[in-house]
């Protein structure tokens, strides 16, 4: 009976926080669109971005432009490879296949999602500064990417700390490594400042959404019997 009990104030638990990250999800979805119209119909981006952009490369300097292609390294498809690979053995081992299939779903999506965005939008890429860099600009590909994989990554990880402390500690690491990719992208000029916001939104949107069918599959395996 108490485990009976202890089960439906958990589901219960649950159903409020469903709602509430679907909430913030609709939410985020209502301010891209706003973000969409602000930046590529009305235009009032433009001068905004330049700024930024120039405003962050009066920074220049070869040893930040080492920093800045190592950190937006870890915002790649060739670095999400490798680093899964070895994620996906020791999850393996554990038999923690719903992490597995959490951190494949949130990657590829985060990327596929991103792609098709691009491909509707298609945004030509800022053209300030001698960069090669192919495909579209809005959003941005490593923001949006980067926020869904670091974010779930921090959230499975999250989920199992004993210590409160442990889980700020980690979203504050995930948060500033999401943060210097995006800015990375800026530094580099290859991304305007309005890209890495929309990848961002983007990427939170997917990331909230993947990480309630995480907690539904986790839920559904644990009630199973």
């Amino acid at each position: 009976m108490k485990k009976k009990i202890n089960l439906l104030r958990a589901m219960g638990e649950f159903k409020k926080y469903a709602f509430i990250g679907m909430a913030a999800a609709l939410v985020l979805l209502y301010l891209f669109i706003q973000w969409m119209n602000i930046t590529l119909v009305e235009k009032r981006m433009e001068h905004i971005d330049q700024l930024i952009m120039e405003g962050i490369h009066e920074f220049y300097a070869p040893i930040l432009t080492k920093i800045a292609l190592v950190v937006t390294y870890l915002g790649t498809g060739k670095f999400y490879v490798m680093f899964c690979l070895f994620l996906f053995w020791f999850l393996f081992k554990r038999r923690n296949y719903i992490e597995i299939f959490a951190l494949v779903t949130t990657l590829l999506g985060g990327y596929g999602l991103n792609e098709l965005l691009k491909a509707i939008i298609q945004r030509e890429r800022p053209n300030l500064y001698e960069v090669i860099e192919t495909g579209f600009s809005f959003p941005s590909g490593h923001a949006m990417v980067s926020l869904c994989f670091y974010g779930m990554a921090a959230h499975l990880i999250t989920r199992k700390a004993k210590k409160s402390k442990w889980r700020w500690e980690i979203w504050t690491l995930a948060g500033l490594l999401i943060a210097a990719i995006g800015l990375s992208r800026i530094y580099l000029g290859v991304h305007w400042f309005s890209d890495v916001v929309a990848g961002f939104i983007d990427g939170s949107i997917w990331l909230i959404c993947c990480i309630i069918g995480t907690e539904v599959a986790h839920r559904a395996y644990q009630n199973r019997d």
